[in-house]
C-alpha cells in the first residue's frame, strides 16, 4: 500500500505561517497602553503582519492541493472538529475548576460549542470550507483560464479593494475573517496549482521575492503613517487602527502571501520527516493559542507584556514569548497525538462511514423525491 508523502517544502511554509499568527497575537491579544511615540509604537505593531499573512498562506496551501479532488475529506474534517473540540473542552474545564478571571458562562458556553459559535474563527472557516470545496471544485474546474482568473479579479475588487479602502461592508467581509474570503483564497490557491507553469524559474523568483518585499514595506509604511495620523489628531485614536491596510481584507496581504507562495512551490522539493510531524501541530497550536476559555488569563496575567511596553527589551521579549508558546503548544499537541491517535483514528472513521451513510440515504431520498 503506498504511503502519501508530504512535500516538506510546503510543510515548512505551514509551520512558518503559524509561528507568524502566533508572533501576531501576542501583539493583538495584549491590552497596550496608547502612547505619542509613533515610531516606537509602529515597530511594535510590525507582527501584526504576519497574522493574516499566515492565515491566506493556510488557505492557499489548502486550495493548491484539493483544487483537483471532487470526494469529500470526512475523516480528515472529524479529525480537525474532535482536535478543535478536545482543546476547547480542556479551557472550559480548566477556566470552572480553577476560577480563571475573565471568563463568564457565555464564553464558557460559546467554548463547549466552538465551531458552532465561530470561537475560533479560522477553524470554523477551515470546516465549513471542508464541505463545501468538492461542489466548488466542480463549479470551477469547468472554466476556462479566462473565466477563472476574470472570476478571480472580480472577488479581488469586491472583497479586497471595496472592502480595506471603501470600507464597503455590502462585501459580506469582517476585516477578512470570514467563509467568503476563505473561499477565495483557496480558489487563488486552486488557479495557482493549475496554471503556475513558466519555465523561466530564476526571473519568477526574482519577481515574486520582489512583490513581496515590496508588499511588506507598504504595509510596514501603512501602519506608521496611520500612527502618525493618530498623534497629529488626523485620526481619532483607536487600538487596532493601525491594521487597516495589513487585515484580512487588504490587498497588500493578499499579494504578499501569494507571491511568497508561489516563490516556495517553485522550488525543489525534498522530505523531512521532522517538519512534517511538527507541521501536523499547526491548527492544534492554533486552538491553545486563541482558547476562549484561557487566552485573557494567559496574556494579561501570565505573559503580561504590556508591563515591558517601556522597556528596551519588549520587542525581544514578544520575540522569545512567542517561540516559547509556540514550542510549548507543538508539544502538548504531540503528546496528545502520542497518546490519543489510534482512538482518535478509530473514532474519526466511524463517524466518517456514518456521515457518510446518512448523506448517502439523503442524495437517495432527494433523487426520488425531485424524478417524481
Amino acid at each position: 500500500m503506498s504511503t502519501k508523502i508530504r512535500n516538506s517544502r510546503i510543510e515548512l511554509l505551514r509551520i512558518i505561517s503559524m509561528f507568524l499568527i502566533v508572533y501576531d497575537h501576542i501583539i493583538i491579544f495584549t491590552n497596550w497602553n496608547l502612547t505619542n511615540d509613533y515610531v516606537r509604537d509602529t515597530i511594535l505593531e510590525i507582527p501584526t503582519i504576519g497574522g493574516k499573512l499566515g492565515v491566506n498562506i493556510f488557505f492557499l496551501i489548502t486550495g493548491y492541493f484539493l483544487i483537483k479532488k471532487n470526494n469529500y475529506r470526512f475523516n480528515g474534517t472529524i479529525k480537525i472538529i474532535l482536535t478543535t473540540l478536545f482543546y476547547s473542552w480542556i479551557g472550559v474545564l480548566i477556566s470552572y475548576l480553577f476560577k480563571l478571571p475573565g471568563i463568564s458562562w457565555k464564553l464558557n458556553f460559546q467554548g463547549i460549542f466552538p465551531i458552532e459559535f465561530g470561537s475560533y474563527w479560522f477553524i470554523t472557516v477551515y470546516v465549513f470550507l471542508m464541505l463545501i470545496y468538492p461542489y466548488i471544485n466542480k463549479l470551477v474546474i469547468n472554466l476556462t483560464q479566462i473565466q477563472y482568473f476574470f472570476l478571480l479579479i472580480l472577488g479581488f475588487v469586491c472583497l479586497f479593494i471595496w472592502s480595506c479602502f471603501f470600507s464597503n461592508k455590502v462585501s459580506g467581509i469582517s476585516e477578512g475573517s470570514t467563509l467568503l474570503t476563505g473561499v477565495y483564497v483557496y480558489l487563488l490557491g486552486g488557479y495557482i496549482r493549475l496554471y503556475n507553469k513558466t519555465k523561466d524559474l530564476y526571473k519568477k523568483n526574482i519577481i515574486n521575492l520582489t512583490i513581496f518585499f515590496l508588499s511588506l514595506i507598504l504595509m510596514i509604511v501603512s501602519i506608521f503613517l496611520i500612527n502618525i495620523l493618530q498623534v497629529h489628531g488626523f485620526l481619532r485614536y483607536g487600538l487596532h487602527k493601525y491594521m487597516k491596510f495589513i487585515d484580512g481584507d487588504s490587498p497588500l496581504q493578499l499579494i504578499a502571501s501569494m507571491a511568497i507562495f508561489i516563490y516556495t512551490i517553485d522550488k525543489p522539493s525534498f522530505e523531512n520527516k521532522f517538519i512534517n510531524i511538527i507541521a501536523s501541530t499547526s491548527l492544534a497550536v492554533y486552538i491553545l493559542d486563541t482558547n476562549i476559555s484561557f487566552r485573557h488569563y494567559m496574556y494579561d496575567f501570565v505573559i503580561q507584556a504590556q508591563k515591558l511596553q517601556f522597556s528596551n527589551y519588549i520587542y525581544l521579549y514578544c520575540l522569545i514569548v512567542s517561540i516559547f508558546i509556540f514550542l510549548i503548544f507543538i508539544t502538548i499537541e504531540l503528546i496528545r497525538q502520542l497518546v490519543m491517535r489510534k482512538t482518535e483514528d478509530n473514532l474519526s472513521i466511524k463517524i466518517s462511514n456514518y456521515l457518510l451513510r446518512i448523506i448517502s440515504k439523503l442524495y437517495q431520498f432527494l433523487i426520488k423525491k425531485i424524478n417524481k
